[in-house]
């Protein structure tokens, strides 16, 4: 027989979390402490499921009882396949209350972290399918405990706190997916005649579209693409964001921001566009620095990529401020479709990793601490 206090357990989970952890650290070279910091939650929410699902809820002569694995009462197993039955035979209807109240709050935190956590976990069915294998998990290591039922109850309300989860997360995400700097609002696009006026005024005039491969876009043309960008928002697996561009001082639409994610290659590219009146006033540089930061800090990303033409000089000396690096000159590398007709053109890349920008903002707090204390 073997007895292993909560202590024991707690310590040995938080060892192994660890070794995992620092594999990941070697792996990569580096540590992400915001990312670790985030990670915390999770083994803080595996701690509580440890507490809750392998020892006891009461104590007995106030003492908290260990965990008990007995090799020689392993079998038979105790198992229900039944769903709901164990739930139904309780005698005091007040336990039953408890364990499936129990069993569905103990996991909505984890269908709250899944998709915040790991962004490959991008839909419903993907939380719930990794939230359903822990809670399968849990019920297979019970096989092992004399004192304990693998119940496929317990597997349904686990699942069904990750649903809640989830549901909780969308709610929130749906009203934090905008993004804010000083002076600017960045939204998902919207099918609404506001939205509709942007993209029309922004791809229908020949001197902002000169540096994009596209042709110009008539009134239907710009409904059609509006309504693609609107819709790519709620699509599973999405790759593409375009977002409207909001001045706060007087919430005027002045131009269009968007993201196009690589996750195989932990990258994105991103890119700007804005109205002519607003050229000059700094904006595009804010946007991308904002940009930026949100790939690294949200996205969790290790590369971000800028593509511009080598004639848009504003455009390349703009992404240089930002802190991006001229990574090559591109000859002949875009096709680009004006007035109907096709030709080729030549294109500058440019990318900051996220130790660069890192760096970057070291630099600038060093230097702003420098002249205040000067």
């Amino acid at each position: 027989m073997i007895r292993i206090s909560l202590l024991t357990g707690e310590l040995v989970f938080t060892a192994l979390w660890l070794l995992c952890r620092a594999a990941v650290w070697v792996r990569q070279g580096r540590i992400d402490w915001k990312r670790e910091a985030e990670l915390l939650l999770m083994y803080i929410n595996l701690a509580v499921l440890i507490r809750f699902v392998f020892y006891p809820f009461f104590k007995v002569n106030g003492q908290m009882q260990p965990l008990v694995i007995d090799p020689d009462k392993l079998f038979p197993p105790r198992i229900n396949c039944i769903p709901f039955r164990n739930i139904i035979d309780y005698e005091i209807r007040r336990e039953a209350v408890i364990n499936i109240i129990g069993n569905i709050c103990l996991f909505i935190p984890t269908g709250i972290l899944l998709p915040i956590l790991y962004r490959r976990l991008d839909s419903f069915r993907k939380v719930i399918l990794t939230g359903a294998g822990l809670s399968l998990v849990i019920e297979i290591i019970q096989l092992l405990l004399p004192n304990s039922v693998t119940d496929i109850d317990d597997l349904i309300l686990n699942t069904a706190g990750v649903a809640i989860g989830y549901g909780i997360y969308m709610l929130v995400k749906s009203r934090k997916e905008k993004m804010e700097t000083e002076r600017l609002i960045l939204r998902p696009f919207e099918e609404t005649e506001e939205d509709l006026a942007l993209i029309l005024a922004l791809y229908s005039d020949p001197e902002i579209m000169c540096y994009v491969p596209y042709d110009l876009l008539n009134g239907e043309q710009a409904k059609a693409h509006l309504k693609r960008i609107a819709e790519e928002w709620h699509r599973e697996k999405a790759r593409n964001f375009e977002m409207a561009v909001i001045l706060k001082d007087g919430g005027t639409p002045i131009g269009r921001a968007h993201f196009h994610l690589q996750e195989e290659n932990d990258c994105a590219m991103i890119g700007c566009m804005l109205l002519k009146p607003w050229w000059g006033a700094g904006l595009a540089e804010e946007m991308v620095l904002a940009m930026i930061d949100h790939c690294f800090d949200e996205l969790h990303l290790h590369r971000v990529i800028g593509l511009c033409h080598p004639d848009n000089i504003a455009s390349w000396k703009m992404m240089e401020r930002c802190g991006m690096r001229r990574e090559a000159y591109c000859r002949k590398n875009v096709r680009y479709i004006k007035n109907g007709q096709e030709r080729w053109e030549d294109e500058l890349s440019y990318a900051i990793l996220w130790e660069d920008r890192k760096r970057d903002k070291e630099d600038r707090k060093w230097k702003r601490q420098k002249l205040h204390s000067g």
